[in-house]
């Protein structure tokens, strides 16, 4: 999605000036950018949002774009700090479902990353409870829990990737600590609303977001084989 018709569509919502202009550049961010983004470049100065799910819709009239390139754009808020845009766009337009996450999916192995295979271990460093879901789909185990490092090489308390795998196929959580610092924008993709042990939650075909007492939880089960159901079912063990 480029700037300009960022720009267009965000005309119709009521935000600031500098929120429109930090989500529109999260939002143009590439894959690879974005991880780095996410981990440690995202003050978020936000409106007064509601910590409970927030939707809400925001109709436009013909753009120059097209006969009708935005005829209306949602917004989802989930928990108060992470933000979901979706709207009508050209095809080439929308990012592969498999490249909202973290790249860290694509480098688990990573050994520059501090690991823990133990959960006690990798919780001295976090700020926040780390729970992982006591159910897992038939084979699969933890691999290894990594954490992120800032830039002047000290373990961030905020973030950790968790890694759950069977042979050659892989669910990865991402979860984060949700504040101003870490909160970000995204797109929602193919993503729908859902609720799961009263937490609100967006579910796609092979991805999960929940945000559980202000951690966010980020499944995906793009190189596994199991769907939505499964990861429901890890949410729902999380205690």
């Amino acid at each position: 999605m480029k700037k300009h018709q960022l720009r267009q569509a965000f005309s119709g919502i009521h935000i600031t000036a500098e929120l429109q202009q930090r989500l529109i550049e999260n939002c143009t961010r590439s894959a690879a950018a974005e991880a780095k983004a996410k981990a440690y470049r995202l003050p978020r100065r936000w409106l007064a949002l509601a910590a409970s799910l927030t939707l809400f819709v925001a109709c436009f009239s013909q753009t120059t774009y097209g006969s009708s390139f935005y005829e209306k754009f949602v917004g989802v808020v989930l928990g108060g700090h992470t933000y979901y845009l979706t709207g009508p766009v050209p095809a080439n337009d929308v990012p592969d479902p498999s490249l909202m996450k973290d790249s860290s999916e694509e480098n688990h192995t990573d050994s520059r990353r501090p690991g823990f295979t133990d959960l006690a271990e990798a919780q001295a460093y976090l700020d926040f409870e780390l729970k992982l879901p006591t159910y897992l789909p038939e084979g699969y185990q933890l691999d290894r829990i990594s954490l992120y490092t800032t830039n002047n090489d000290a373990i961030s308390g905020e973030y950790a990737d968790i890694f759950f795998t069977k042979g050659k196929r892989l669910i990865y959580l991402q979860t984060r600590l949700m504040n101003e610092k870490t909160s970000f924008a995204t797109e929602l993709g193919n993503m729908k609303l859902t609720e799961i042990n009263g937490y609100s939650a967006l579910q796609g075909r092979k991805n999960l977001d929940v945000d559980i007492n202000g951690v966010m939880y980020m499944f995906s089960a793009s190189k596994a084989d199991v769907g939505a159901d499964e990861l429901i079912k890890m949410v729902e063990s999380i205690d």
